[in-house]
């Protein structure tokens, strides 16, 4: 966070974790900076028991694809979190991803996305 203060990036600083404690220390000390919990494949807990267990609610939610479904982006939708999915290599799955209406996509390959129309 030195680094961030002193280069003056905080408002365009996103920091994620797979460690709870560190983005939970982050947001005790900096409640401003933007915060993502990642998510392993292993996690069976439902959005909100994820949050409580946090303490408090990340600006997004980064799972492992293979948790995202519908019904996981719908709870995020109504607790105004942000979904950005990762690792997604395959375009079946990319289409899926969008399709279902996740915020971000995080992937080996970027060049897979042509598949989707562009908004640019």
């Amino acid at each position: 966070m030195e680094v961030v203060q002193k280069k003056k990036i905080s408002k365009r600083t996103t920091i994620q974790s797979f460690d709870k404690r560190t983005i939970q220390a982050l947001n005790r000390k900096y409640p401003s900076i933007k915060t993502s919990y990642l998510i392993g494949a292993s996690v069976k807990s439902g959005v909100k028991d994820l949050i409580n267990d946090l303490g408090f609610k990340p600006d997004i939610i980064s799972p492992d694809a293979k948790l995202v479904n519908p019904l996981f982006i719908a709870e995020c939708r109504k607790l105004k979190v942000k979904v950005i999915v990762w690792t997604v290599n395959d375009t079946p799955t990319i289409k899926k991803m969008a399709d279902w209406g996740v915020d971000g996509i995080i992937s080996d390959y970027p060049d897979r996305f042509s598949i989707l129309k562009s908004n640019e």
